[in-house]
């Protein structure tokens, strides 16, 4: 029988074997002569981002200024116990994201093989399948496409039209997000599940609730979050999924219903539901083109566009409410468009130069992600060579970030890095840009698919809110922006409140 002087022998034993084991993990990156920034033996350098101390631009910029940072071309972390490596030389960024890519053709962030919905969606999904559903989706998101799809996304727009010209004049402080985040559900809930909702008449619909649960976070939620793209390996065991189970079942019901009634009806509305049924039942490589697989596509679109929707399009009134000069600068945009009575058709939107100088640095300062991850996707035995970066090389499975929120503020490529400055994606400016400096949606085969039809919703959202009314501060707007530290997405802590003013 084992004495209690045993049991405590053993288990001061143990706990000294994985202090060893950590501690020596710990100093992974000292021994391969890498700079690096010290690590807590428990949560690597994520213990501010668990706690909610920081919120994830805070942390990414924080590892990106850090002293050992400075003027190298990577930089080793740890994300728990695991090493990995921040990049951030924008050349070598392009040879990982373009180059290299088929060495770094994964997201170092999974989701639980279980859920077969977020597995298929292109965001966390894995090669060989993701380049399959790729390249057949890739041809549904062409300018011609979207040039297409242009009237049913007017159409849908209407309903912001109609809800800010009814917002009296004696009560016209708003929380600009929350109107924006309406519209984007109305267009996503239109252009990915064939569906009209118009939630600001309907602010309490199935819709709505049920996409927006899907976001809130509680500490279950934070810690699949996290497990998700920084600890895959207990993915399965947390059940890190892209949507919770409740919701997954409303998205699969709505999209079977919308699915089975075009395709009795033959109805076609320009919109990926037509795209999906064009697909159904085809297979390529193994991945069929059913089920699961054709549900993942649009509700992905609906994770993947709503915060980049609602957020930039929030985001750019509220610079341009902080500087009237400007906002008159695209206000005039606007109005010489409308003069010439063209009003808002898919050329006109697409080819407004300052609008897009709008949204380019709005992307700049309020990306949708902190950071891009890659997992090194070598042979078992292959190492990735850094040089002439670095005499580093990265072994197989090791992440690698990209911090992107923090080179956009790094004055090294963006003058006056904090300040709102559209002019400097001009005609006359933009070549000054580093290449590989900006990839508001990402770069190289890995590129957002949604690149194209994102940006024509939130050109169309900015064009109609300010055709005929002007945004303004008040005494409740923040004026400097902070944060949410529960959310992996860049979002705002709370409210932005802004004056919504008719023009006459």
């Amino acid at each position: 029988m084992i004495s209690i002087t045993e049991i405590l022998l053993i288990i001061l034993s143990s706990l000294i074997v994985l202090f060893g084991y950590l501690k020596y993990n710990a100093d992974y990156f000292k021994r391969k002569n890498v700079p690096y920034i010290k690590a807590n033996l428990l949560f690597g350098n994520l213990k501010d981002l668990i706690l909610s101390r920081s919120d994830p631009c805070a942390l990414v910029s924080e590892w990106y200024n850090h002293p050992n940072a400075q003027d190298q071309p990577i930089v080793g972390i740890h994300v728990f116990h695991k090493p990995g490596l921040i990049v951030r030389d924008p050349e070598l960024i392009k040879q990982i994201l373009i180059m290299d890519f088929t060495k770094f053709s994964n997201r170092y962030a999974s989701l639980d093989p279980k859920d077969t919905m977020g597995v298929n969606g292109l965001f966390f999904g894995k090669n060989p399948n993701w380049r399959i559903i790729r390249n057949k989706m890739t041809p549904a998101f062409s300018s011609v496409k979207m040039k297409q799809m242009y009237p049913t996304v007017e159409i849908v727009s209407r309903n912001l039209v109609k809800f800010i010209n009814n917002i009296p004049p004696t009560d016209n402080s708003r929380d600009i997000r929350h109107i924006t985040s309406l519209f984007a559900t109305d267009l996503i809930a239109s252009v990915a599940f064939g569906l009209e909702v118009n939630s600001f008449e309907d602010p309490n619909n199935e819709f709505l609730r049920n996409g927006h649960q899907n976001f809130a976070l509680n500490f279950l939620k934070a810690a699949q979050l996290t497990s998700a793209f920084f600890l895959p390996r207990l993915v399965p065991w947390v059940k890190a999924r892209g949507f919770e189970e409740p919701i997954e079942k409303f998205f699969r019901r709505i999209f079977d219903y919308v699915f089975e009634e075009r395709q009795k009806t033959g109805i076609f509305r320009n919109d990926l539901i037509d795209i999906l049924i064009s697909l159904n039942n085809t297979s390529e490589g193994g991945v069929v083109f059913t089920g699961d697989v054709l549900r993942a596509q649009s509700a992905v679109f609906y994770a993947a566009g709503f915060h980049t929707i609602s957020n930039t399009i929030a985001f750019a009134l509220y610079e341009l409410a902080k500087q009237p000069e400007l906002q008159n600068k695209l206000r005039n945009e606007i109005k010489s468009v409308i003069s010439k009575g063209e009003e808002s058709t898919y050329e006109t939107i697409t080819s407004m130069e300052y609008l897009n100088m709008t949204v380019q640095e709005t992307l700049r300062l309020y990306p949708t992600l902190a950071f891009l991850d890659r997992e090194a996707t070598l042979e078992d035995e292959e190492e990735y060579s850094l040089e002439p970066f670095s005499n580093f090389k990265i072994p197989n499975g090791m992440p690698v970030y990209i911090p992107q929120a923090a080179i956009y503020r790094d004055p090294k490529y963006f003058p006056e890095p904090n300040t709102f400055v559209p002019e400097r994606f001009s005609s006359e400016n933009k070549d000054n840009i580093i290449s590989g400096s900006f990839m508001p949606f990402g770069i190289g085969p890995h590129k957002c698919i949604g690149e194209r039809i994102g940006s024509l919703i939130v050109k169309l959202g900015i064009f109609n809110l300010l055709k005929n009314h002007i945004v303004c501060t008040n005494e409740k707007t923040v004026m400097n922006m902070e944060f949410d530290k529960k959310s992996f997405f860049i979002n705002p802590k709370g409210p932005i409140f802004l004056d919504i003013v008719r023009e006459d």
